[in-house]
């Protein structure tokens, strides 16, 4: 009788005692796509070899000599010639687990999205700076990149942009706020001029 196991035991079993055949469609297609593949590939070499004996049956024995029957034969090996079928291997869940962290490791993705996300904040930070409009839109896109703690990490890495933000963060709400005051004012006019 199998004595009981705990969790851990039974992940370690599974590690080591079952089996994976990178079927790269499904973990349970592989036993049945199997069976179809390994049909297709002989029907195929049924099909040659039915299309040559009907090509040879054409001509009659008695009138071929030595040289067109050995011909014959040789066409008919040669037609005959298989491919190989192969599987791919089997490993334990273990093995592929390795495989598979060590392609996901090959890709550096986590690497390459860090330099893209830190491009990506340079380019909204230099197309701010050089932004001489102060629109509100661009404060508030700035205002909400300073939220995002990816920014202040970008920011931590590339200190230089740190007093280029400030000083156009500054200009940004003095304009901004200069727009607005001129704006309650023109409207105070119209307002206050008798029709």
């Amino acid at each position: 009788m199998s004595k009981k196991k705990n969790p851990q035991d039974k992940k370690r079993a599974v590690y080591e005692k079952d089996h994976y055949t990178f079927p790269w469609s499904s973990p349970h297609g592989f036993r049945k796509t199997w069976k179809k593949k390994k049909n297709h590939f002989n029907r195929v070499v049924r099909r040659k070899a039915k299309n040559l004996l009907h090509a040879v049956e054409g001509s009659a024995f008695e009138s071929l000599g030595p040289e067109e029957e050995s011909l014959t034969a040789e066409l008919f090996r040669k037609g005959l010639s298989r491919k190989r079928l192969r599987k791919t291997g089997v490993v334990s869940v273990r093995e592929k687990i390795e495989r598979k962290t060590e392609h996901r490791e090959s890709f550096n993705l986590k690497a390459r999205s860090h330099a893209a996300r830190a491009a990506g904040f340079r380019r909204l930070v230099t197309r701010l700076i050089e932004d001489t409009e102060y629109s509100e839109k661009n404060l508030l896109e700035i205002t909400r990149a300073a939220r995002s703690g990816r920014f202040q990490n970008f920011l931590d890495e590339e200190p230089s942009w740190i007093p280029k933000l400030k000083q156009w963060i500054l200009s940004a709400q003095k304009r901004i706020a200069w727009r607005r005051s001129e704006a309650q004012i023109r409207n105070s006019r119209t307002r206050s001029k008798p029709e």
